[in-house]
């Protein structure tokens, strides 16, 4: 594999349709080497972290590959409807319309389509030669090949795309970028690619995240059969696309990992860029949006805006159902929601606080309780309750808001097993977590009981963190609290010294001289007991 360092820059020029990407470094990196196509004839990948702005580089790519390859004909895809219509969005900014298609499935109807301009690009017409079913006050059609083969940008779902290998566009399509590549099983995205892209010198571009939720995959035969697992993520474990040993950097010309947060305060960011991303996220947050909660008044620790509340509460179970739900969790929940809801400064709106839980008992229950609670002094109605977002980790990915409250359900250690044979919680499954912990913006509160929590490592973490920082309050922390992760404390210190190592061998790649032995970084990057934990 060429040794290709990212700081050195390509030799093009763009005239960048979203200015500010000029100053982010790593997406302008991505999106030169995508419009030069130097991964071709592999997949070019966009390892976009929380908040780092994968969707506006792929965008951006799209709209340079239209402007700078005239003849260019692309295929835009992402697993579901919300996030295809969200590159509908962005693109028609700067694109024409009669270039652009959003080709929606037979079964969305015309009114379940929320901005208007998405619907202007749909297939839908009001006139007697469309498809029956009707949507709204248009009806949906199939355009035939001629109508399709004209556009210049084609969007659709995964599994949308499957009508255009049916259509005969055989090598139609000389890219397509699929968004959100993390999220989508690899049968979904081998539809698009499997017939659809030109040959030998198509390009595709794939952007997303790996170190957060996969593919949702309910059958435990699929999961053992691997479909768990994601395209991305797979081909982020291959060579191509691992960082040099050397280096210890990704090679620009196959994949580039953003780098800049524009969404969280240091403080939420910290422990999810320690345990998943190297440390090497950046925060560049607005200041004024990042520290609006600092001065809050619920607040334990001002200027410092995470709360973990500890509570031993009682779990409870409905027969035949594997969710539970906390009711002791559901009444603090709702506590902090009315607290926030009646804060004169700042002022909180509904639609900025979310609250996540990993059992669909205690979501269902937690939207119930948004309905009941009372007017308070502000004049928040029961309406205006019931538009705080309540939903499951699934739920808020690729979404953010001001202030997460997440209610984490468990309290007895006997229930550990049962979550891992059904999948649920958090604890154990660290990409639910990296999830849940990332999609705040300047404040995180978190319910739930230490004693089980902290048998997680990635938890343990978050709470030693939280109470270093003064942001612990409730039930006694464990006698033993700062000792019970002690081996988990050892993997701690080695992934610091791998990051220190890491970013020694950068500053001095050029001075060093690397002989055939492995190196210490190597030595310990891939012990057997590290990866038996993982």
């Amino acid at each position: 594999m060429p040794n290709v360092s990212s700081q050195s820059p390509l030799d093009m020029s763009l005239r960048l349709f979203t200015k500010e990407i000029e100053t982010n470094k790593e997406q302008l990196t991505a999106i030169q080497h995508i419009v030069k196509g130097t991964s071709r004839p592999a997949p070019y990948l966009i390892f976009g972290p929380p908040g780092t702005g994968k969707t506006t580089t792929l965008v951006e790519a799209i709209k340079q590959v239209y402007r700078e390859c005239p003849h260019s004909r692309i295929l835009a895809c992402a697993p579901q409807n919300a996030a295809a219509d969200l590159v509908t969005e962005k693109l028609l900014k700067h694109i024409d319309m009669k270039d652009i298609m959003r080709l929606q499935a037979m079964s969305r109807t015309y009114t379940a389509i929320e901005r208007q301009e998405v619907k202007d690009v749909s297939n839908y017409r009001s006139d007697n030669f469309s498809h029956s079913f009707k949507g709204g006050d248009k009806k949906i059609y199939f355009p035939n090949k001629e109508q399709l083969m004209k556009k210049r940008i084609l969007v659709v779902t995964l599994v949308t795309a499957g009508r255009l290998v049916s259509g005969e566009l055989d090598g139609h399509f000389t890219h397509i970028f699929i968004d959100e590549a993390g999220h989508a099983t690899e049968p979904e995205t081998i539809i698009p690619i499997a017939n659809l892209l030109k040959r030998p010198d198509g390009q595709l571009v794939l952007a997303g995240d790996p170190k957060q939720l996969g593919p949702i995959i309910r059958s435990t035969v699929a999961v053992q059969g691997g479909l768990g697992v994601s395209l991305l993520e797979r081909l982020m474990n291959e060579n191509l696309y691992k960082r040099d040993q050397t280096t210890q950097e990704f090679n620009p010309n196959y994949v580039t990992k953003l780098l800049q947060n524009f969404r969280s305060h240091p403080d939420i960011l910290k422990v999810p860029n320690q345990l998943f991303y190297d440390n090497e996220l950046q925060v560049f947050a607005d200041p004024l949006q990042r520290e609006r909660f600092c001065r809050w008044e619920g607040l334990p620790t001002k200027d410092f805006p995470m709360i973990f509340h500890g509570i031993v509460g009682e779990e409870k179970q409905k027969k035949a159902s594997p969710s539970w739900f906390n009711p002791n969790e559901i009444d603090l929940v709702g506590h902090y929601v009315q607290l926030l809801m009646e804060c004169r400064s700042p002022k909180v709106e509904p639609h900025q606080i979310g609250v996540i839980s990993p059992y669909h008992q205690q979501v269902r229950k937690i939207a119930d309780t948004m309905k009941k609670l009372k007017l308070n002094q502000r004049g928040v109605t029961s309406t205006q309750y019931e538009n705080i977002a309540v939903g499951s980790v699934e739920k808020f990915q690729g979404d953010e808001r001001e202030v997460i409250i997440i209610s984490t359900v468990r309290s007895q250690d006997a229930s550990l097993e049962h979550d891992r044979k059904f999948n649920l919680g958090f604890v154990g499954n660290p990409k639910r977590f990296n999830v849940a912990v990332t999609r705040s913006k300047a404040l995180l509160i978190v319910i739930g009981n230490p004693n089980v929590l902290c048998q997680d490592r990635n938890w343990w973490k978050l709470i030693k963190h939280i109470k270093d920082g003064g942001g612990y309050k409730g039930c006694p922390l464990p006698d033993n609290f700062e000792t019970m992760a002690t081996s988990d404390n050892i993997e701690d210190m080695m992934r610091e010294v791998e990051q220190l190592l890491l970013q020694n061998n950068r500053s001095n790649s050029d001075e060093t001289n690397v002989n055939d032995e492995a190196s210490i970084y190597q030595q310990y990057a891939d012990l057997e007991w590290r990866r038996s934990d993982a």
